[in-house]
């Protein structure tokens, strides 16, 4: 059951994740609003959301989208590369990442690096994310 990630992982709204080790990414998720959204190979609905994803990244100059793939660095490109999201894709160690899902994918809301609201085994539809925002 995914809503039980919260209480796993401990992760809910207000947490900080700037802390989060992520590698590779240049836009960081500590400054103003983000939606980071954690993928792998084997998380069928995380490809299947690079369109959702990029048009939330193309539609809000008030929002950074990035993905971070829990793998190696070489997976993320080929991931990437596959996929061709309009949004960077980082990458971080699957062992460190584990301790902040339970199932792919995990989305989080960020404000300056705080949770504002996540989203567990699915990726959130823009309406969700786009109510949240302040109005640009």
């Amino acid at each position: 059951f995914a809503g039980s990630d919260s209480l796993v992982t401990g992760i809910g709204r207000g947490k900080d994740l700037s802390e989060m080790p992520i590698e590779d990414l240049r836009t960081p998720h500590t400054e103003g609003w983000s939606l980071l959204v954690l993928v792998d190979s084997k998380c069928a609905g995380c490809a299947d959301a690079v369109p959702r994803l990029t048009e939330l990244a193309r539609g809000r100059k008030n929002l950074a989208v990035a993905a971070v793939y829990s793998g190696t660095r070489q997976e993320a490109v080929a991931w990437r590369l596959a996929h061709l999201p309009a949004f960077p894709v980082a990458h971080a160690s699957p062992r460190a990442l584990r301790a902040y899902y339970r199932s792919l994918p995990a989305v989080f809301l960020l404000q300056n690096g705080r949770v504002e609201r996540t989203w567990w085994g699915r990726i959130p539809l823009e309406s969700e994310v786009t109510e949240i925002l302040p109005k640009p």
